[in-house]
């Protein structure tokens, strides 16, 4: 008789101690505990951007603060007051809505580093997915800028905002320049040929070669400024 009230007691525990563990794990706060799901690196200016897409369980909601603390500790701080940037790079002005919710973009800075983070909810599941890039403060720096432009056409000299990427055999370049600077003249200042694609109100797409360079071009003007978006593909 002692022996059995000795396994009956010995079986309670286990499935005592079974059932606290699953329910611990079930109710347990989210971890930021990111899967990597792809790793590159890329271009900006001349300067290395390394980034990184990750997976991660739990709702976004729990997971941003979590991984904000997380870099607050290793000396990251935000940009500015707000933690979510989605609305305006998304175009949006409306007050945070379903799409909002489900998106948040943060920039982070320490001394001489960004860090942007993106984090996307899928409608329906328990699970964030993320993106992480982090690239030196130096590659916003105009004269940086000018000096590691890499597409074969050089924007003007009263040229600014200049942005130049690439990836891997994929180049954009973007600048703004006067909305008096001829574009058309510019192209043919450096032996380039360009070719009108399409024109309509307030944008204009040029197709522009020199040797082996192709080019796109895309003309955006708001009246006093022209945005040039040029991009290449090299064999």
């Amino acid at each position: 008789m002692k022996q059995n009230w000795f396994w009956l007691t010995l079986v309670f525990w286990m499935v005592f101690t079974v059932s606290v563990i699953s329910w611990a794990l079930i109710f347990s706060p989210t971890h930021y505990d990111p899967q990597t799901i792809s790793k590159y690196r890329t271009e900006i200016n001349g300067l290395n951007q390394d980034s990184e897409i990750w997976r991660n369980e739990g709702h976004l909601k729990d997971l941003l603060p979590i991984i904000t603390r997380s870099w607050e500790k290793e000396g990251w701080k935000q940009t500015r007051q707000s933690s979510d940037l989605s609305l305006a790079l998304l175009g949006l002005t409306d007050e945070p809505s379903e799409l909002t919710s489900r998106v948040q973009i943060s920039v982070f800075q320490k001394k001489g580093f960004y860090k942007t983070l993106g984090l996307w909810e899928p409608v329906g599941k328990d699970q964030t997915y993320g993106w992480v890039s982090e690239i030196p403060d130096a590659a916003f720096n105009s004269k940086v800028a000018r000096e590691k432009w890499s597409l074969p056409l050089l924007p003007p000299s009263e040229a600014e905002d200049l942005y130049c990427q690439k990836i891997k055999n994929f180049k954009i370049g973007i600048f703004s320049m006067p909305a008096r600077q001829n574009f058309e003249k510019l192209c043919a200042d450096q032996g380039f040929q360009q070719k009108l694609w399409r024109r309509e109100q307030g944008q204009e797409i040029y197709f522009i070669a020199k040797g082996m360079s192709r080019l796109l071009a895309v003309l955006d003007s708001d009246g006093t400024r022209k945005t040039v978006s040029l991009s290449s593909f090299e064999h």
